[in-house]
């Protein structure tokens, strides 16, 4: 009786939905089902108590059982051993080999607590290393290190605040006053020379700041 299994789950109980066959033709009829839960393919212990389904329906040999061993899932694989008897016998059940292993499906579930952790529960060392920069950069933000220093266009940034930043500070800058200057001769005209200024070359053009010209103006 080669079994054919498709696992699902919800809660702690999860779907089993099988193939019987009897012999070389689909199963039809009631069965009797027992299922085991093993840490192990073969030999191993069993995992809480074997479930026993009585008269299952079984149509052209496909079948449906809901399966719960309570919380035995705790991340280590586990087999399932199934043994069969027709539903209309007293007898013994047969075992039926191998065992079938339990796909990741019930390990999918979604844990009881996971939407009562409360606020900064999560500490550090649960994180992976980067993860945080990680997830930062990919929301197009960027973590600050350790002395670093954030420029604010507020005088109090509250959102700055609240995440704990100190202010230390606040400068008034003049305003913007970006002026494009065309490409000259390699001797610039008086008028467009500048000394004690900033500048930095981006690849493709100089940007040029701050400073005087050589009549002393800004």
């Amino acid at each position: 009786m080669p079994w054919c299994p498709n696992l699902s789950a919800q809660g702690t109980a999860f779907t089993y939905q099988g193939l019987l066959n009897d012999g070389a033709n689909p199963a039809n009829g009631t069965y009797d089902l027992r299922f085991a839960l093993y840490d192990a393919a073969s030999a191993g212990a069993a995992q809480g108590s074997a479930l026993t389904n009585l008269a299952t329906a079984v149509s052209n040999g496909l079948f449906t059982v809901t399966l719960d061993f309570g919380n035995r899932f705790p991340g280590p694989d586990r087999w399932l051993e199934i043994g069969v008897r027709p539903g209309s016998s007293a007898g013994e059940f047969t075992t039926l080999a191998p065992r079938q292993a339990i796909s990741p499906t019930p390990y999918a579930i979604y844990a009881g607590t996971a939407g009562t952790v409360p606020n900064g529960a999560i500490s550090a060392n649960k994180l992976a290393a980067g993860a945080a920069a990680a997830n930062l950069q990919a929301g197009g933000q960027a973590a600050v290190g350790g002395g670093g220093v954030v420029l604010s266009e507020q005088f109090s940034a509250a959102e700055l605040i609240n995440a704990g930043y100190q202010k230390i500070g606040r400068v008034s800058l003049i305003d913007e006053a970006w002026q494009a200057r065309a490409a000259g001769p390699t001797r610039l005209p008086p008028q467009l020379a500048r000394r004690g200024h900033s500048a930095v070359w981006t690849g493709t053009e100089m940007i040029i700041w701050g400073g005087e010209n050589t009549s002393g103006a800004c």
